[in-house]
């Protein structure tokens, strides 16, 4: 599944992504941007423990830091459940000014 977000980030500005629980079971998570995604974006927590299906949501905090870059920066945004043969993927594109 691929989300896409457009986002307008100010220095210091977070976003979270709120992450409904779909495995039948509790699952391990890995998050990252890809390779080719603009450096200046960080999310956190980059792994952990997905509930269950019907649990409590994952949080992922989504932060744009472009120390002087302006314009538009994208980038993909991975979650990656890999007991389950799954990931997750959010495309984002951020307006820096």
């Amino acid at each position: 599944m691929t989300l896409s977000l457009i986002l307008l980030f100010i220095q210091g500005t977070e976003y979270v992504i709120t992450v409904k629980p779909f495995c039948m079971s509790y699952e391990d998570f890995y998050a990252a941007f890809t390779a080719d995604s603009h450096r200046s974006f960080r999310v956190t927590p980059s792994a952990g423990r997905m509930d269950r299906r019907g649990g409590q949501n994952t949080l992922l905090t989504i932060k744009c830091e472009p120390k002087g870059a302006a314009g538009t920066l994208t980038g993909t945004l991975v979650v990656n459940l890999p007991e389950d043969n799954s990931k997750l993927t959010y495309k984002i594109t951020a307006r820096s000014f």
